[in-house]
């Protein structure tokens, strides 16, 4: 019988299907403890891979390094990601990393491996096979960050699209991971007169959980109810959305907030609406954690004032992001705030009734 721990055979086994039967009596070697790890960390990491899949879990942004004297060096920022064979990599600190040199026009990816080192070497009481023999008494677990080749990745790595293979019936077991060891964070790209690029639209970015997302938890008037017009001129026509966390800035690529992202119309039914005109023509703007519609002073004056109109507000959320990066979770369900449904995105729709002057 072959007394070496499973972990000692295959570090990648998929699932350990035999775990210890314990009772008075039972001789317990390393085999035997070795064995009680791999069941657990085979069907934890099993859980990992099935139910959130590889990708980042939180942080591990790359940035250019501050020090303008380091061009050829890049900031992993802290982060936790799941590679493809469900474990847990952790960076536990903003870590700077060294591009390899590139030629212009040259693309490489960097990612984060899981690594394994064994720590604290101390000697053995009981030994076979010699005395003063020593093992190490610990496993830590680490990560590694490094560069490779696009070239090098399989098909699909670089994308945060899986496409699976359903024709077996035992993929969900026999798998290979779409970046073998690696989850990739950035692909980095030379480019003549502008130097590094960082690109970040192929990375998996994995569910986040519904207490991280960001909500909108603030409105300056009132759900389905009423403001009188002198009201609304008192506040320069700012229409203000509060979020519990901060906005990502805009990134002018169909992100953030803008004009296609939080739109307001008015009408005297939403059948015949029209869209508001921002005060001096401008678009909405986010600041921190507002967002601010401003309408423009034409629609207090005259006949054209809003007085028994309706004001419709409009906020896609599923393009508008967090400071981390994240849609916000904007479902405005029931007409209660703090908005939301758990799920990243949305659509919040509000509106309120212009009375006559008070």
């Amino acid at each position: 019988m072959d007394n070496k721990p499973l972990s000692w055979e295959n570090n990648r086994r998929p699932v350990v299907t035999t775990r210890n039967r314990f009772f008075n009596g039972k001789y317990m070697s390393a085999r035997e403890f070795a064995r009680e790890q791999d069941y657990f960390l085979s069907r934890h990491r099993l859980i990992n891979r099935l139910h959130l899949g590889s990708g980042i879990a939180c942080g591990l942004r790359v940035e250019p390094h501050p020090n303008p004297t380091c061009p050829g060096w890049v900031v992993v920022r802290a982060g936790v990601a799941v590679d493809g064979w469900g474990r847990e990599l952790i960076l536990g600190e903003d870590t700077t990393f060294e591009v390899p040199d590139l030629v212009t026009g040259g693309e490489m990816l960097l990612g984060l491996r899981y690594v394994e080192e064994t720590v604290e070497s101390v000697p053995v009481l009981y030994a076979e096979e010699g005395k003063n023999r020593q093992e190490a008494n610990w496993v830590r677990e680490n990560v590694c960050l490094e560069a490779f080749s696009p070239d090098d990745a399989p098909a699909g790595c670089w994308s945060p699209i899986e496409k699976l293979e359903t024709s077996s019936s035992a993929h969900c077991l026999d798998v290979e991971p779409p970046c073998g060891d690696r989850v990739p964070l950035a692909l980095l790209r030379s480019r003549k007169g502008v130097g590094l690029e960082i690109d970040s639209s192929g990375r998996r970015q994995l569910p986040t959980p519904g207490q991280h997302l960001t909500r909108i938890v603030g409105i300056n008037w009132p759900h389905g109810g009423s403001i009188p017009l002198h009201e609304l001129r008192s506040r320069d026509g700012r229409l203000e959305i509060q979020f519990d966390r901060p906005l990502a800035s805009s990134s002018g690529e169909g992100q953030g907030v803008d004009a296609h992202t939080f739109q307001v119309h008015f009408g005297r039914s939403e059948a015949g609406v029209r869209p508001a005109t921002g005060a001096g023509g401008a678009p909405p703007e986010a600041n921190g954690s507002r967002a601010v519609f401003q309408l423009a002073a034409s629609h207090f004056e005259g006949e054209a004032n809003l007085v028994g109109q309706t004001i419709y507000v409009t906020l896609h959320c599923d393009f508008i992001l967090d400071n981390q990066g994240h849609p916000v979770d904007g479902n405005h369900l029931g007409g209660r705030l703090p908005s939301g449904n758990g799920s990243p995105g949305g659509t919040f729709r509000s509106w309120f009734h212009v009375e006559e002057e008070g």
